[in-house]
């Protein structure tokens, strides 16, 4: 999902909530930045942490700085890898996917989550 602001991270991770895993499945959230939130930012961030638990979201995968607040706010438990750029963010989720996963990637066109989602195609249909 491109772009990004605090009211379209919610809908995307109440649809991610919706979603049902199978089998041994989880529901992960591969998060990009929201950018031009202004001052805000950091604190719109770590505000995520809230939709995510109460959606079940069993994993949660970031990458960019303004993410490292959302980072933070996570519990042990759900906190799956925190790198500084989406290509190596790609490298370690295709690692970490099990049969019966649900995945939802959304940022900032420039958090650059286009790649995970690629990375993500491209392990899916090999």
């Amino acid at each position: 999902s491109y772009n990004a602001n605090p009211a379209s991270m919610r809908a995307a991770i109440s649809l991610l909530g919706a979603a049902a895993p199978r089998g041994e499945g989880r529901r992960i959230a591969i998060l990009g930045d929201m950018l031009e939130l202004g001052p805000d930012g950091p604190s719109l961030h770590k505000g995520l942490a809230e939709p995510l638990v109460e959606a079940g979201v069993d994993r949660v995968y970031v990458v960019g700085k303004l993410t490292q607040h959302l980072w933070g706010a996570l519990s042990d438990k759900m906190q799956g890898a925190a790198e500084p750029d989406a290509a190596a963010l790609a490298a370690c989720i295709t690692k970490e996917l099990r049969d019966g996963d649900v995945v939802m990637v959304k940022g900032s066109n420039s958090s650059k989550v286009s790649l995970v989602a690629r990375a993500l195609r491209a392990t899916a249909s090999a």
